[in-house]
């Protein structure tokens, strides 16, 4: 177990490390904090959902009160971090999986991704599990992204967004935090957007990627009759206005808002849906504190509302009621639904103006409620919650959300069964893509040029690369000619192979059913893949599945017993007293598994319907510096790398000096290890 007693770190409003226990009971009030609908949604069958920035701010309230007040089911995506060697998870990650504690406590069926939204490979992803988990219809897209750069899928170029006022700099008052934690009103000047400052902002929050969300999914015809979209959004104060609404950020907003008129145009012709942007109220948020003046503005509005200021969970709770048909869509002129009404009413505004010329640091304490402010803050990150005793270790492992089972089992379409251990493997490589690519990935590339021999690829030959990984094999078919399509379950892998292989297609796809047509490529390869997955048998067969009559499967797998290189880790483990947890699957089935030795590993090909079949063992020596090996447990990358991190730190160190230890045995004159592996290389035709 990796327990920790955390206390906050932070740069101003940014904190170093989250609080699993209190990000959990952050989640845990919101929930009770949504009024309750008038009848119970249904257990089964509620409307299908997709919301995109799910695990913050108004996303984090549109995914709950969606849960509770509209009963929805369907996929939430966010991008979080998994915690490392010397900072816990993000605050997302632990809210996602306290989401998920309570969605399957509700029985609601959400599936929890993540990934990039930015990215084509999550859109894809998102698309194929509407089409097989949810019956191919999506009633409701809720769009609440806030990041400061994105990637356009289309040219690879990056933009970053600025805050920046237009035309002339902006000075405002501001609120600061000393070190102590006391409370200070500063003048801020933010000087005006230049170049494409305004441009790139756009191309970051405006609705180009809404859009594309939108176009992806209707493309596949999965947008139901009466679909409705909503991007959430924020107007503010006019005291704001400056740098918030006239600003690079109101740019992208305009943006939005065109984009949604667009889109609203053309769901109404094709779906009879609508396309909306929802004005919400002001509420502290992690994007929020980073404009100038808008964490006074904040504190002074409180000062002003107190218990009367609408949270967000209960602002959400109003948008869903709209969206479900519970009450009228009813937008403004500008056609946008409006939540803010509450904090834009002129007596409130009026007052808070009032506070804001008088607002010292000598009178903020008076005018602006600074304790809830500061309070709110750190409950962003799971600290000052009430209840949580912050003096008791806490386990900061936390796994990403399983998959909930449906129908009492884990399936995917056609009733093929996931297992636990395919679930494990899953979260083991979520978000590791860079780890892995700069460890094993290096290792698992020596037998690329055999596999893709064994499976004949050559110019011309259209090949599937399954579990493409870092997307070595895809780049290697590349060059022989080949026309590739690489897949794999994991968005930061697809990612990292569409860098690696650019001409490849990429594809979100997954074990135990593949997204491709019967015999749709001349080959297929796995490199390393069979090892992964809980159902070897079912998984061959589906290789066989998709390649065409005469094509060729190719696969590789590792040698049991492993070779002495293979194994040092192994030993490293047993030798410093590891134990495995019990959410770390041993293996596969046991009547699904087979005997990794050439013998088996032709059988089980055979066994899959292919003819002459093969296996033979390759033998090699990895070279390594014990840095680069060691970098991939520590970074918790593959079955040992979470073993490792599932343990306390004395056994880590232990683990350790065991490594250092076993290490020696290979260790050439130039200091840089030898490990021999061994590898099977199975073949054969359909």
């Amino acid at each position: 177990m990796t327990e920790r007693v955390l206390t906050p770190r932070k740069r101003g409003f940014l904190f170093l490390d989250a609080h699993p226990t209190g990000c959990a009971r952050l989640v845990s009030d919101m929930w009770d904090a949504c009024p309750e609908p008038a009848t119970q949604p249904p257990a089964d069958g509620g409307p299908v959902a997709l919301v995109i920035g799910s695990s913050a701010g108004y996303g984090l309230a549109a995914t709950l009160a969606g849960l509770r007040r509209a009963g929805i089911r369907g996929i939430a995506v966010s991008f979080e971090k998994g915690p490392g060697e010397r900072r816990t998870a993000t605050a997302g990650w632990y809210r996602t999986a306290a989401t998920a504690a309570l969605a399957r406590e509700a029985g609601r069926d959400l599936v929890f991704l993540n990934g990039d939204a930015f990215s084509d490979a999550v859109k894809d992803e998102v698309a194929d599990l509407v089409e097989q988990r949810f019956g191919g219809r999506l009633d409701h897209l809720v769009y609440s992204v806030a990041a400061p750069r994105r990637t356009d899928p289309d040219t690879g170029t990056t933009y970053a967004s600025v805050l920046k006022p237009i035309g002339a700099p902006h000075r405002t008052k501001t609120l600061v935090f000393d070190a102590d934690g006391t409370a200070d009103v500063r003048e801020a000047v933010t000087d005006p957007a230049e170049g494409d400052d305004i441009a790139r902002t756009v191309a970051v929050m405006g609705g180009t990627d809404w859009e594309r969300w939108i176009d992806r999914l209707g493309a596949r015809g999965l947008l139901a009759e009466g679909f409705t979209t909503v991007a959430l959004s924020y107007l503010g104060s006019p005291l704001t206005a400056a740098i918030y609404r006239r600003g690079t950020i109101g740019a992208a907003k305009a943006h939005l808002e065109a984009t949604a008129r667009t889109l609203h145009e053309r769901l109404a012709k094709t779906v009879a849906g609508r396309a909306v942007t929802s004005v919400n109220g002001a509420a502290v948020t992690q994007s929020s504190t980073a404009v100038p003046g808008i964490a006074l503005y904040t504190g002074l509005l409180r000062g002003v509302l107190g218990e009367r200021l609408v949270p967000p969970v209960r602002q959400l709770a109003e948008l869903w009621d709209r969206l479900t048909g519970a009450s009228p869509l009813a937008v403004d002129d500008e056609g946008r639904v409006r939540l803010d009404g509450w904090e834009l009413a002129e007596d409130i505004q009026a007052a808070v103006s009032e506070r804001w010329a008088a607002v010292t640091t000598e009178t903020v304490e008076d005018l602006a409620d600074i304790d809830w402010f500061r309070a709110e803050v750190c409950r962003l990150y799971g600290f000052a919650v009430p209840g949580v005793d912050y003096a008791a270790p806490v386990e900061t492992e936390v796994p990403w959300p399983a998959r909930p089972a449906q129908g009492g089992r884990s399936t995917r379409a056609g009733g093929r069964r996931m297992t636990e251990f395919d679930e494990s493997e899953r979260l083991i490589r979520a978000g590791r893509a860079e780890a892995y690519a700069a460890s094993f990935a290096k290792l698992c590339a020596y037998p690329v040029g055999e596999l893709l021999d064994a499976a004949g690829v050559g110019a011309g030959t259209y090949v599937l690369d399954v579990g493409t990984g870092p997307g070595t094999v895809a780049a290697a078919a590349l060059a022989r000619g080949a026309r590739v399509t690489a897949a794999d379950p994991e968005p930061s892998m697809l990612a990292l192979a569409a860098r690696t292989a650019p001409e490849a297609a990429t594809r979100s796809a997954m074990f135990p059913e593949l997204p491709f047509a019967d015999g749709e490529f001349d080959a297929v390869v796995a490199n390393f893949v069979l090892n992964h997955v809980g159902r070897p048998r079912a998984a061959l067969a589906e290789l066989r599945r998709v390649v065409r009559p005469g094509g060729r499967v190719a696969v590789t797998v590792w040698a049991k017993p492993p070779a002495p290189g293979q194994a040092l880790l192994g030993r490293a483990l047993a030798a410093g007293g590891a134990v495995r947890p019990p959410h770390l699957a041993t293996g596969p089935d046991p009547d699904e598994d087979f005997p990794r030795d050439e013998a088996g590993l032709a059988a089980l090909l055979a066994a899959a319907g292919l003819a002459d079949a093969a296996c033979a063992t390759l033998h090699g020596d990895h070279r390594a510096s014990r840095e680069e090996w060691w970098s991939a447990p520590a970074a918790g990358v593959a079955g040992s790398g979470r073993l490792f991190r599932a343990q306390t730190p004395g056994v880590q160190a232990a683990i350790k000096r065991h490594f250092d230890l076993f290490g020696a045995e290979f260790t050439d004159p130039d200091g840089l290890l030898r490990l021999p592996h061994a590898a099977l290389l199975a073949w054969g035709r359909r």
